[in-house]
């Protein structure tokens, strides 16, 4: 999950981050698969990657992310997020490089 832009915020707001599963899409009863510390507006910058973790075995059919603001509101920014088989995390290297 990345911030793509900064976020702003009426005072030092935090944001932690949940990847929950529930066996009902209303997540009556939604269970904590991976929680991230609390993240302060100062490091949710441009490009922040915020959360990158394999989807555990044995979650339940649903699964979402769950955003938690703290020390006060979040007046503006954005997160991206998604799910993908596999990471590409290979360099890049430029034309014609030798190591």
């Amino acid at each position: 999950m990345l911030a793509p832009g900064p976020a702003t915020a009426a005072g030092a707001a935090t944001v932690q981050v949940a990847l929950q599963s529930d066996d009902n899409g209303s997540f009556s009863s939604p269970a904590n698969l991976v929680l991230s510390d609390a993240i302060p507006k100062a490091s949710l910058v441009a490009g922040t990657e915020i959360l990158r973790v394999p989807v555990p075995y044995g979650c339940e059919r649903y699964l979402r992310l769950n955003f938690t603001v703290g020390t006060g509101p979040l007046t503006a920014g954005r997160f991206t997020s998604g799910l993908v088989p596999v990471r590409q995390a290979n360099t890049a290297y430029a034309s014609g490089y030798v190591a």
